[in-house]
């Protein structure tokens, strides 16, 4: 098992995400905050920012095992839908790349209290290299809290190829404030002398008040065609939100 405690080599990096979640979270319209503190709709205003050892997506690394600094919110437009902003850094071997945005949409239609569908959306930027640039849309349904996932990827990691990815998940309580999250998911890829595969992710999750901390693990079924950056992962980070 790799578990990835290495300190980035770009401070400037954390640092220019670390303004980035400071504006996003001065600029909230009072409004919205007021929102999210009064309504009792599921869909309220939602801010994180974490600390990772390493960021994983989908079983495969996105900062070369490096830490990752990630900062997110999303404002409700109406009951049923919302937008907002979501940014990590990033390193790939090979490319320019230090810094992923994206500009995530949803729509979330409620069947009954038990059954709802959110559909999203996210158009995603990438500095300073554009090669991976592109869009993902997400469908979600959560039936009695597990949930049944399929993305597709406009540009799977930057190879100017689709990607569907199919995806099951369910949390588990284990008291107050611990959770078990597990998700097993599949990744069909179009690229020439690579297969599909599936991903396993692993977490136990704690809080105290708003400080969130989190250890996963996550593996691919078959690491060896990603060159590293599909092994089996320890990660942890730590958190909070509003």
């Amino acid at each position: 098992m790799n578990l990835s405690f290495r300190f980035s080599n770009s401070i400037l990096d954390l640092l220019t995400l670390v303004l980035f979640g400071v504006f996003l979270l001065a600029h909230v319209p009072q409004s919205a905050l007021a929102q999210s503190k009064d309504s009792k709709l599921d869909y309220q205003t939602e801010g994180t920012t974490s600390i990772l050892s390493h960021f994983v997506h989908h079983g495969l690394s996105q900062t070369n095992k490096d830490p990752s600094l990630q900062t997110s919110i999303l404002i409700p437009v109406g009951p049923q839908f919302r937008i907002g902003l979501w940014g990590s850094n990033v390193n790939y071997t090979g490319l320019d790349n230090h810094i992923l945005i994206k500009i995530p949409v949803e729509l979330k239609l409620e069947f009954n209290k038990d059954v709802h569908l959110t559909i999203g959306y996210s158009a995603n930027q990438y500095f300073k290299s554009n090669t991976r640039n592109g869009n993902t849309t997400r469908l979600q349904l959560n039936v009695f809290e597990y949930l049944v996932i399929h993305e597709i990827e406009s540009n799977w990691e930057g190879t100017d190829t689709k990607s569907k990815y199919f995806a099951f998940n369910k949390t588990f309580k284990l008291g107050n404030d611990f959770s078990w999250e597990n998700q097993l998911g599949y990744t069909a890829i179009e690229v020439e002398n690579l297969q599909n595969y599936f991903d396993l992710m692993s977490s136990i999750s704690g809080k105290a008040n708003k400080l969130i901390y989190k250890f996963t693990v996550t593996a691919t079924s078959n690491p060896g065609q990603f060159n590293g950056a599909g092994d089996i992962f320890g990660i942890f980070s730590l958190g909070f939100g509003f």
